[in-house]
């Protein structure tokens, strides 16, 4: 029986497409058919082309690199090749270099593909398409992990975020199908160690991060030798430009890899190599080899060594311990490596300062990156090494700082404008500060740093102040270096400054006075065109007064920028500006002046860090010398019992203690939150931050001064097209109130002094019992209190049992996908201790949870008045939804860090103490006026001596 040709069609076709796909060795070939197989909804034939392309991708770079770096032994480094190298070594590592390609790649060694397909290939966009056809194709292993490794660098991405929600709720897949497949080694070991450093596996934890540093040192090297490829010119160059330009161009690529190594995901882990030496010296001393624990703290110190903590402790060893200086002796690696990027800044920087680069330069894949046209590093000063300055900056976007200009923008070449630099409260305790200088006839007064040294000697009330000072000079001095690229400036002048409103002078300055923001009436003849002067503006000048300007050598202005609290304007030293006087308002700033000259740097910041660190030094030991016992028995004379331990609730640092407040107590705070609360305070932008079955209503410390509604505050920017007011659920709504919110209300006599009294009683009182039951060798402050009341919002009910009110969470890390948890700058890295004290029980769900690092279930434990649940902030826990009725409660966390105390519960003391003298000095009931003008006065005198945190939520310097 014969068989009909056309029974052969499907097999020839097979086969010839077989045969063709075998020629297409080349990874931008395979990503259009995988395209072209997309549009066409062939979705096996789409995951098969995208998954080659990527491989032969990878196999491809791979390949060429371990060419480069095996041409590359034994000879100096690239960097040096036109000082060192003569010119038949160059040939001879090119002829190494064209052989070993050859016989690896065949055909393809001299072959080019267009940068915009490394583009994608780099951003992950395969995994994209991938996932998708994946899933068409039945595929949900493959597909949950192409979408988990596209999402890793593209968390913005709402689409995708939909994807791995939906893949989430398929019962065929688990949680460990959803892998970063793009994830390098030495991340996988740097995790793996945060996790056993965290448990307290020393030996575990410290064999681990040096294999990361191992892997790290040689992706790195990897990482530097992909950026000699090949350059295109856009004319004919002579032939030293040729060179010049393509060795600019491998130096701008290399500098990237520092960025592009340590980020995870879209988050870049700052100080990625020299934080892995200071979690090793403590691991080391912790497993007890001090030998290795010296080596990681001279290799620390290669990276900082002015650091004052690991100074500290390298002279602990010595001096405490009679160890000896010759025993701190960095490895070879880590000098190595510190040495190579040393030379690279030095070579960037003489790039940026001398070197003119062509109107191309340096093609279009770094325009594109920088987003600048600046045609040379001199006079682009958005042009730095690796991109522009914007880039050098881009980070400090998760913690407020935003680049509002850059030089390019302000007509200058050493310039920018930054704002979200200092919050509201922060700014007037800073003004406060300055206040406590008076004006001279020309309505200007300063504040140094020994001055207010002196002052605290006298008022130690100053010291959270100074700490504040201190700490915003050292931010505006790194978003200085950061954005300059100089790392190597020194603070050289710190001042606080105002100057009066010109309204209320007497005398006027003279007709020839051109201000500058450091009080002189001149520029100084002597300023330094490599010094920077930083200012960062305390008050508002609402009035169209008080001016910065910016201005040529004939006096005509540049720039202009209206101050407002919270805008930093950094410029060179050598620039010429103006102040104009303000007329209504009382203009106030912080002043630096930033040096690269040694011995210019200002000694007063170091005796501020001494006298400071005496302090808490006293403290700490009056707090050793303390008795708890007593304490501990006061509290089980008043009826608080500790009804669960730490091995009740399966964990070390945890306890639940009841009787902390009466039942009329609980109903007090209670009808406080439901009288009072702001919608969603705490959690910016949402009803319920994170279910959508319950409302929320609290008072925190951070809110202030305005009286209003606003939903969800506590969940920045997070913008929905959704109903739903949650990314978690819809279960709740909530509110929140704070101490400075209820503050405000005793001041407007909406609320009894006695309701605020307590509320700061009772929150003391956990603080105090976390402080003691714990045994704790150091001092505890609070971070922030909040007092929350969750409500059931009415609905459908059958999903809410399932529901969380808050996520698994821990509340000073970020817990990552395989159950570690890294620091973050979100994370509240300050919080050491956690509580939870309840005021009611009159509701179903609602419970409190400590999790397992999988997140499920540990162990509940059910609110009731006057139950409190301390435990260690790293711990993970979650809260369950509220499914009928309103669950209330203060929230509280602690920390040992006193630059993090909240000023808002002292400012409330002060206030009430105040309120309390005036309520004695008369027998009648205060009126209305005396209120308004004698308590206002007085709580305005009080702010004067208050203490301020930079944050008591999270937005840190």
């Amino acid at each position: 029986m014969r068989t009909s040709l056309a029974a052969y069609v499907p097999f020839l076709i097979t086969l010839v497409e077989s045969l063709m796909h075998d020629r297409l060795t080349n990874y931008a070939q395979y990503y259009d058919l995988g395209m072209d197989a997309y549009r066409q909804e062939k979705w096996p034939k789409c995951a098969e082309f995208f998954q080659r392309a990527i491989d032969d991708f990878h196999f491809f770079k791979d390949t060429v690199i371990d060419c480069r770096l095996n041409c590359k032994k034994g000879q100096p480094e690239f960097k040096e090749i036109s000082h060192q190298l003569i010119f038949h070594d160059i040939l001879e590592r090119s002829n190494c270099l064209r052989r070993c390609k050859k016989k690896k790649l065949g055909d393809r060694a001299e072959e080019e593909i267009e940068m915009v397909y490394d583009k994608k290939f780099e951003e992950r966009t395969p995994y994209n398409f991938m996932q998708f056809c994946y899933f068409k194709g039945k595929k949900l292993t493959e597909a949950a992990a192409a979408a988990y490794t596209y999402f890793i660098t593209h968390q913005d991405d709402t689409r995708i975020l939909e994807n791995l929600q939906y893949y989430r709720t398929l019962p065929e897949l688990k949680e460990t199908d959803f892998v970063d497949l793009e994830r390098k080694e030495y991340q996988k070991q740097y995790v793996k160690a945060l996790n056993a450093y965290n448990q307290g596996n020393w030996d575990e934890a410290a064999a681990t991060f040096e294999e990361s540093l191992r892997l790290y040192f040689i992706e790195e090297e990897k990482c530097r030798a992909g950026c000699e490829k090949g350059f295109r010119h856009n004319r004919l160059p002579d032939f030293f430009n040729a060179i010049g330009d393509h060795y600019v161009a491998v130096l701008v690529c290399q500098q990237k890899c520092l960025k592009k190594l340590s980020t995870f995901g879209m988050e870049e882990l700052e100080n990625f190599v020299q934080e892995h030496y200071n979690y090793l010296q403590y691991a080391y001393y912790e497993a007890n080899n001090l030998e290795k624990a010296f080596e990681s703290i001279a290799n620390y110190l290669l990276f900082r060594p002015f650091d004052d903590e690991m100074l500290a402790n390298k002279d602990y060893y010595i001096r405490t311990l009679r160890h000896k200086e010759t025993e701190f002796v960095p490895s070879a690696a880590a000098a190595k490596y510190v040495e190579l990027w040393r030379q690279i800044d030095e070579s960037i920087s003489y790039i940026r300062e001398k070197y003119t680069l062509p109107s191309d330069q340096i093609a279009e894949e770094n325009i594109e990156e920088s987003g600048s046209n600046s045609n040379d590093v001199a006079d682009s000063s958005t042009v730095e090494g690796s991109v522009n300055r914007s880039e050098n900056v881009k980070g400090f976007e998760k913690i407020g700082v935003k680049l509002l200009q850059d030089s390019k923008q302000l007509n200058g070449q050493d310039r920018f404008l930054a704002d979200g630099f200092i919050r509201e409260d922060q700014c007037e305790a800073l003004a406060d500060l300055a206040r406590r200088k008076e004006f001279d006839k020309f309505g200007y007064r300063e504040v140094t740093v020994s001055e207010v040294i002196e002052l605290i000697k006298v008022d130690k009330g100053y010291e959270i102040s100074l700490r504040l000072l201190l700490r915003a000079a050292e931010v505006m001095k790194i978003y200085t270096s950061t954005y300059f690229s100089q790392s190597e400036l020194l603070l050289h002048d710190v001042k606080l400054n105002c100057r009066s409103a010109g309204a209320d002078l007497d005398y006027s300055l003279p007709s020839d006075c051109v201000l500058q923001e450091n009080g002189d009436c001149k520029m100084s003849q002597v300023n330094n065109a490599d010094d920077y002067i930083i200012v960062a503006y305390l008050t508002d000048m609402v009035d169209s007064t008080g001016q910065f300007y910016f201005t040529d050598e004939n006096g005509e202005v540049q720039a202009s920028i209206q101050p407002l609290c919270g805008l930093m304007v950094g410029f060179s030293a050598a620039d010429m500006h103006r102040v104009n006087v303000p007329w209504k308002h009382e203009r106030c700033a912080i002043v630096l002046s930033l040096t690269k000259d040694e011995s210019l740097k200002n000694s007063d910041v170091e005796k501020a860090k001494e006298t400071l660190l005496d302090l808490e030094e006293r403290r700490v030991a009056e707090f050793i010398d303390a008795d708890n016992s007593d304490i501990l028995k006061e509290f089980s004379d008043q009826g608080v019992k500790i009804t669960q331990r730490g091995e009740d609730l399966l964990g070390k640092e945890r306890f639940v203690a009841d009787g902390l407040v009466t039942e009329e107590e609980c109903q007090t705070l209670i009808q406080l939150a439901r009288r009072e609360g702001v919608s969603g305070d705490g959690y910016s932008g949402r009803v319920s931050p994170h279910t959508h079955h319950e409302i929320y209503t609290g008072l925190d410390v951070a809110r202030g001064e305005q009286k209003g509604v606003t939903k969800g505050d506590g969940y920045h920017d997070n913008r929905s097209t959704s109903k739903f007011v949650s990314p978690y659920t819809q279960s709740e709504s909530f509110e929140g109130l704070n101490i400075s919110k209820s503050l405000q209300l005793v001041k407007e006599r909406t609320v009894l002094p006695e309701t605020l009294h307590l509320f700061l009683d009772a929150s003391e009182h956990s603080r105090l019992l976390v402080e003691k039951y714990l045994n704790l060798t150091r001092p505890l402050y609070f971070d922030y209190t909040h007092l929350v009341c969750r409500t059931a919002v009415d609905g459908d009910t059958d999903d809410r049992e399932a529901d969380l009110s808050h996520p698994v969470h821990s509340d000073n890390c970020m817990i990552q996908p395989d159950g570690s948890c890294i620091p973050d700058a979100f994370a509240y890295v300050q919080r050491h201790y956690s509580g939870v004290l309840y005021l009611n029980d009159n509701f179903e769900g609602g419970q409190f949870f400590f999790a397992h690092t999988n997140k499920s279930e540990q162990i509940s434990v059910k609110p009731q008045c006057g139950r409190f649940v301390a435990f260690n902030a790293g711990d993970y826990h979650g809260v369950k939804a509220v499914v009928k009725g309103q669950r209330c409660a203060i929230a509280m966390w602690f920390t040992h860090d006193p630059n993090f105390v909240e000023v808002s519960r002292l400012h409330a003391h002060r206030s009430l103490e105040i309120l309390t003298k005036l309520k004695k000095k008369t027998d009648d009931q205060l009126t209305e006026d005396v209120t308004n003008v004698d308590i206002e006065s007085e709580i305005i005198d009080v702010t004067t001596d208050l203490e301020s945190s930079l944050d008591e939520n999270h937005d840190e310097l």
